[in-house]
């Protein structure tokens, strides 16, 4: 045992040589566990949260998720075309407002800042400043290398007041999540517990029972899973204060559905599903975003919204395939354009991020109708 750093070294003799294998330790596994014997279960989302924000071992504090060598790969970074759009988006949208000629464009969890790099590059710095809101040390070295004139923050209430266009590129889905199950008419809370020294789920009674009817859970009759998330409330209150008073949009893109339920809790650990409770602060532990609730939140918080419509719409609509056109013509080589077309692909395709991506548009109640929407 190391002092700082938990492992256990393995030998195997071979051929007269020592080989030595060490497997580190989850601390943040054990963590849990330890909270979990003394308290008894935990919520889900209290699990999630833990998982992906421990102030000492969550993924969000510790982990480079981002790329070939990380767990997922974004939008931006598969091809140069989503970027590209959404900064003529941006462009077409600021034609439409009367807030002057300087506005600020924030990505909020900006991965590598492969997508600001590329709205930068369309639509350059002379009316626009850039700005990345994020707290994961490895990404934000990224991105300071990615957009050196882009300036940094941890949260969205620390950014200048001047009108502004949030860009929230798969970010809504990690926030934690609560989960209910309908068993026997009768609505439990899912619940994470040990046994054997393995997270298993469990059922009781809600944490809190007058959450139900927040919710209108219990207007529910099918018998299946509800989640309900828990930081899309206090997020969207946050960016309609700075929205209604300084003027903007926020343009959400994330997977997710318009109306239904079920269980969406999934997890992602170098480019394969993997069990949730497996490894947490290891895996991306993510959830679908319910778009209709996203509306509600809106409503009750004096914003507009576009949307969704799928991510293959938007871009479509927007002109992704004459810009893929123009990309072609200026390009001979193979390997580059058979990259650009199954990049395209990847994103607007029915069978890949198409369908299952949607877009949403958020901004004070004005005349402003977003391009891109059905």
């Amino acid at each position: 045992y190391n002092g700082n750093i938990a492992f256990y070294s393995y030998a195997i003799r071979n051929n007269n040589s020592l080989l030595f294998f060490e497997k580190k330790m989850n601390k943040l596994k054990e963590k849990i566990k330890k909270k979990i014997r003394e308290t008894g279960p935990i919520t889900v989302s209290k699990f999630m949260g833990m998982s992906l924000h421990d102030n000492e071992y969550g993924y969000y504090k510790n982990q480079n998720p981002i790329g070939a060598q990380g767990d997922f790969i974004t939008s931006p970074e598969i091809s140069q075309i989503f970027g590209e759009i959404i900064a003529l988006w941006i462009k077409n949208s600021c034609s439409k407002f009367n807030y002057g000629n300087s506005y600020q464009i924030v990505d909020v969890g900006g991965g590598k800042g492969t997508l600001l790099k590329d709205i930068e590059r369309t639509i350059g710095n002379k009316y626009f400043s850039y700005i990345f809101i994020d707290i994961n040390p490895y990404l934000i070295k990224e991105q300071k290398k990615c957009l050196p004139i882009a300036d940094h923050y941890t949260d969205i209430n620390e950014i200048p007041e001047k009108p502004t266009f949030f860009i929230l590129n798969e970010f809504l889905d990690a926030l934690p999540i609560k989960q209910f199950m309908k068993q026997k008419g009768v609505w439990k809370e899912v619940c994470v517990d040990v046994e054997n020294d393995t997270f298993k789920y469990c059922y009781l009674n809600p944490e809190n029972p007058n959450f139900l009817y927040d919710y209108g859970l219990d207007r529910l009759i099918t018998e299946d899973f509800y989640e309900v998330n828990m930081g899309l409330k206090g997020f969207i209150k946050k960016l309609s204060k700075i929205l209604n008073a300084n003027g903007g949009v926020a343009l959400v893109i994330d997977y997710g559905y318009s109306y239904g339920s079920g269980d969406t809790l999934q997890a992602v650990q170098n480019h394969k599903y993997v069990d949730p409770l497996e490894n947490p602060g290891k895996a991306d532990i993510t959830a679908h975003i319910n778009f209709s609730a996203v509306k509600e939140l809106c409503k009750k918080n004096y914003l507009k919204s576009n949307g969704p419509t799928t991510q293959r719409n938007f871009l479509l609509n927007l002109g992704a395939l004459s810009r893929l056109e123009n990309l072609l013509e200026s390009n001979n080589d193979t390997q580059t354009r058979n990259n650009l077309t199954c990049g395209l692909n990847r994103l607007i395709k029915k069978k890949y991020m198409g369908e299952l991506f949607k877009v949403m548009a958020l901004f004070p109640k004005n005349n402003f109708i977003p391009e891109g929407f059905d």
